[in-house]
Formats: structure tokens, sequence, C-alpha cells
């Protein structure tokens, strides 16, 4: 060795100190039992799956647990949605109606009247109590039929006013300019 590079053997991270020879040696070490672990493992598992496409094949029933995670994209609970699937699919091909959950018989879904749109439409359909008793008194004869369909707004009337209150800006302006005149005509009397 050159006389004048004596000092580099004393640095810290020279490759010939000790110290730096021994945290190496340690290193490998753990790497090789590392490596040995991984594959006594893998050794373990192959012949795990072996074992099972065996059992699979002979038609036994495996006791051990799924350490997979395709339990979790699977759907139902297991055999026993599989089982109602399939008796579902065999009685829809041997001719029985398919009524889906939630649906009354012959494909209405009158089953849930009192649920969802339903009960937004009969109760927006149905008139305040005020205006039935006013309508009561006013009419004691049979309604003709005209006056059947004619009772209020249809749903795509609604829906305009509802898009009209919450969208539409100038109608926001226009209501407050309305606001504000009857305002006024109250004050002055002029109503």
């Amino acid at each position: 060795m050159v006389q004048g590079l004596a000092f580099l053997s004393k640095k810290s991270w020279h490759t010939k100190n000790l110290a730096n020879q021994e945290k190496v040696w340690m290193a490998e070490q753990q790497a090789a039992a590392e490596a040995s672990k991984t594959k006594e493992l893998a050794k373990q598992i192959q012949q795990e799956k072996e074992q099972e496409e065996l059992d699979r094949i002979a038609g036994k029933k495996s006791n051990q647990l799924d350490r997979g995670i395709d339990w979790m994209y699977q759907g139902g609970t297991g055999e026993a949605a599989k089982e109602e699937a399939a008796k579902t699919a065999e009685e829809y091909l041997l001719g029985k109606e398919y009524v889906p959950e939630g649906a009354g018989k012959g494909g209405d879904f009158t089953a849930n009247e009192n649920t969802g749109i339903n009960t937004v439409l009969k109760n927006a359909a149905a008139p305040p109590p005020a205006l039935e008793q006013k309508h009561a008194a006013d009419t004691t004869e049979a309604p003709a039929d005209n006056q059947l369909y004619d009772e209020g707004p249809s749903v795509s009337d609604r829906n305009e006013q509802f898009r009209m209150r919450h969208e539409d800006p100038m109608f926001n302006v226009s209501q407050r300019q309305k606001e504000k005149t009857d305002q006024k005509e109250k004050k002055t009397g002029f109503v």
C-alpha cells in the first residue's frame, strides 16, 4: 500500500475496517436466514395447494380457513346464496314467473304503495284540508269526468316550478320585487 494513503484504513467508512466487515457479515447472515425462511414458506404453501387440489379432485371438503381475500369479491353469504341462486335460475328455466324483490304480482310494483315516489305523489295530489272543505261546501253534485283530471298541476308543471324556484336567478329577482310591491301596497292600503 502506498505510504501516503495509510490513513484511509482508519476511516469509519473504509471497507477494510474490522467493524464494517462485521456489519457486512451480519447483514449477509440475516439475508441468508430470511431467504431460507422464504423458501421454506413457499415450499409449504405449494404442498398445501397440492393437497387442496387432491382433496378437491377426491371430493373432500377442506376444513382449513381461506387465507386469501377472494371471499371479499364473492357475492352472497357462500353456499346458501349459491344454492338459492341456482334454485331461482332453475325455476325460471322451468317457466315460473320471475318477480323481483319488493315487486307485487303481475309485474307491477304495488307492494310498497306507501313508500318512495308513491307517497310523494299521493301527498301532492291530495288537496289541503281547507280546500277539501271549501270544495265540499260549493259542490253537492258529482264532479264531471274532466274535473277528475284537472284537480291540480301535473307532475311536469310541478317539476318546472321546482326548477324555477331553485335554479332560475331571474325568478328569484322577480319574486323579491313582487314581495316589495306587496309590502308597499299593504303599507299604503291599496290592496
